[in-house]
């Protein structure tokens, strides 16, 4: 009899990059059993391993039931802020054709009872909408603790110093499956597409379209994808060096920019003007600070070697970038970024003309005034000027030569403001 199993990859975020490791571990050991995960030096480039600190395990191997059966996980952490759960199933065992059955019903059990702790932990966020009430499953226990341990260790990295929160946390997760079978089931593709396509229905329908290289397929030495699934009948190949778990964070840390982007951008476009300058030159520094991440992520994907010193393990992490369409996410993020910035810097210049608009307004209220006040002092003064008991020695009477000074002052004051106005425009 064949046999198979699943691998799933499940990702969430921390909410923000980890900025001190080392008391981010102490912190976490009140709680949980850590320990680092240890990268083959054989297999990564020392250059790349001296820029990151060790991927954390904590917890240690735990399990869950679904009906009575038991499947186990680990959970880690990197200094991205990507908390991952890599689980595994229980096996399945039978010819080909019944095997893809029972592994997409495994999958399906497990898409279900997983949604039991999901829906509650994305409540608890405040992240659920009217328009999923109708998706709801039945309401019931379920010893999936998934959200509950992924609260703790947020709770636990919240601390001051610890991480540096990202602008907005991004509530949902990010699962991958791949199907573990044997050889011959993987190398006949029309028999392997169900478990591509996660529908126990596909290889009826699309059997009759699949040549020797299916389209939306890709594949390396042992492993097929087509993005949101993958087949192997090599586990190993596929958890190997931790190829795949660097991939798919990659993935997720695009995600995360792009989806915190977005929501960016609908705020700018709604109140830009109503923000300071102040509130959008910061704005502006945190994108820069991302665009910048980016390159350095970019130069990771485009060229493996900065990390690998391995040509088969620059192939099979390849295949994950490509098959993860990880190159499209970061090219829509360089896209908005752009877009962004540009526009930040319209809206900028936009609060600096309604500077210098109000400022020239104000002068012109303020010519109104002066001319106001000469106007007002004049008319106050004329009769006095004009009496009929002026004497003759006119310019020797001390409160009339007061009022023509604070005329005179209120002339100069007016002409020198209007003169001052009209070189500034």
């Amino acid at each position: 009899m064949n046999l198979g199993s699943l691998l799933i990859s499940v990702k969430y975020d921390l909410g923000g990059h980890v900025v001190d490791y080392a008391r981010l571990r102490e912190k976490l050991a009140t709680r949980f059993a850590v320990e680092e995960f240890q990268e083959s030096l054989s297999v990564y480039n020392f250059s790349h391993l001296r820029t990151i600190n060790p991927t954390l395990i904590i917890g240690g191997e735990r399990e869950f039931t679904i009906g009575s059966e038991k499947w186990t996980y680990r959970t880690y952490l990197d200094e991205a802020g990507i908390i991952s759960l890599m689980i595994r199933s229980p096996e399945r065992q039978g010819d080909n054709a019944h095997l893809v059955k029972e592994l997409l019903t495994l999958y399906h059990a497990f898409v279900d009872e997983k949604n039991l702790d999901y829906i509650p932990y994305l409540k608890s966020l405040g992240s659920w909408s009217k328009g999923l009430l109708s998706k709801v499953p039945g309401t019931r226990e379920t010893t999936i603790t998934f959200g509950e341990d992924i609260r703790e260790i947020r709770d636990l990295a919240s601390e001051a110093g610890l991480i540096k929160p990202r602008r907005r946390l991004y509530c949902f997760h990010d699962f991958r499956t791949c199907f573990v079978v044997p050889k011959e089931l993987m190398e006949d593709k029309a028999l392997a597409r169900p478990l591509l396509d996660l529908e126990i229905s596909s290889n009826a329908d699309r059997s009759s379209q699949i040549g020797s290289e299916p389209n939306g397929l890709h594949t390396v030495e042992k492993i097929i994808s087509s993005s949101w699934s993958f087949v192997s009948y090599d586990a190993g190949s596929f958890l190997n060096n931790n190829l795949f778990h660097f991939a798919h964070n990659c993935w997720f840390v695009s995600q995360i920019r792009l989806y915190n982007l977005r929501d960016e951008v609908e705020k700018i476009s709604e109140n830009s003007v109503e923000r300071s300058k102040k509130e959008l030159k910061s704005l502006l520094q945190d994108i820069q600070e991302e665009k910048n991440l980016i390159v350095r992520d970019l130069l990771s994907i485009e060229n493996a070697d900065l990390v690998l010193k391995s040509s088969k393990y620059n192939r099979r992490l390849k295949f994950f970038f490509e098959s993860l369409n990880i190159k499209r996410n970061m090219m829509m993020l360089e896209k908005l970024l752009d877009f962004t910035v540009d526009y930040m810097r319209e809206q900028s210049n936009r609060l600096d003309e309604l500077h210098n608009e109000t400022a020239e307004k104000n002068a012109h209220i303020l010519e109104i005034l002066f001319a106001l006040n000469t106007i007002a002092g004049i008319g106050t003064f004329v009769p006095s000027l004009f009496s009929s008991d002026v004497s003759d020695n006119f310019n020797a009477d001390f409160p009339r030569m007061i009022a023509l000074v604070l005329i005179g002052i209120s002339v100069l004051a007016y002409v020198f403001v209007y003169l001052r106005n009209k070189r500034l425009n």
